[in-house]
């Protein structure tokens, strides 16, 4: 496990635009940073971002193709990280990682825990889409209490590792990630997540992320006067709640993982 010190490195080094289209509005951000667990302090969170890929909505019959930025920064997930957000209409926003996802930390009554997650991408789509311009959002890695004390069983004295390796835990806590994080509209542009932001509820998200804010709450695209139908790789995210059985089935165990 890494001793390394997260930084915020977030950079826009280039923007590669596949497809044809010309996109129009004001470009928009996004903070990326960590859900809060539960009875747990973290020390360091970090991953590296690859690129941002925004996937226009699928008209019935046409193609589609990503806007991609590229990013190459590791990012410290615990300040918050910028990401850009481009102008226009939207089906899904993709954060692909270049390495592990990871997080360590402390219980608030003891022990020590160290987690690497193979998280290869974070998938926030809306069916029908939603338009960006010159919005704010947070995007929340995780939901809430995805990483808890109990859960790790941390107590005075122990040493958790979690890690691609053992894999029965480590794949059920990055399907969490991958599934539950959510992006927010962050209304007053302070790049936190209020409780009255999250009570709206997610502008996209993954497949369990909590429910998405309604329609009325979110300007959508419009194409020809009619409502866009669909997004452009509904597909992309797993639906399956069999991981979440998982963390049932481990029962308590004592040690590392």
């Amino acid at each position: 496990m890494r001793g390394l010190t997260a930084l915020l490195l977030v950079a826009c080094s280039a923007n590669d635009v596949a497809g044809s289209g010309t996109i129009v509005g004001n470009p928009g951000d996004a903070e990326l940073r960590l859900a809060q667990g539960e009875e747990v302090e973290y020390g360091e969170g970090w991953a590296l971002v690859d690129v941002v890929e925004q996937w226009p909505c699928n008209i019935e019959g046409d193609d589609t193709e990503p806007f991609i930025t590229t990013i190459d920064a590791e990012v410290d997930l615990l300040e918050g990280a910028t990401l850009p957000v481009e102008p226009g209409p939207w089906c899904e926003y993709v954060v692909v990682f270049g390495d592990v996802v990871g997080i360590d930390g402390t219980g608030t009554n003891g022990g020590v825990f160290s987690i690497d997650l193979a998280v290869e991408e974070l998938v926030l789509s809306r069916d029908g889409g939603f338009v960006v311009d010159g919005d704010a959002y947070v995007l929340e890695v995780g939901a809430p209490g995805w990483i808890s004390s109990s859960l790790l069983e941390l107590e005075e004295g122990a040493y958790r590792v979690v890690e691609p390796e053992r894999e029965l835990f480590h794949d059920a806590l990055a399907w969490r990630v991958h599934e539950e994080t959510a992006l927010y509209q962050d209304a007053d542009r302070d790049g936190q997540l209020s409780d009255e932001e999250r009570a709206v509820g997610p502008v996209a998200g993954g497949a369990a992320s909590p429910e998405l804010a309604d329609d009325a709450d979110v300007e959508q695209p419009r194409v020809n006067s009619e409502e866009v139908r669909g997004c452009s790789s509904g597909d992309r995210s797993a639906t399956g709640l069999l991981p979440l059985l998982f963390l049932v089935a481990l029962g308590r165990r004592r040690g590392t993982w």
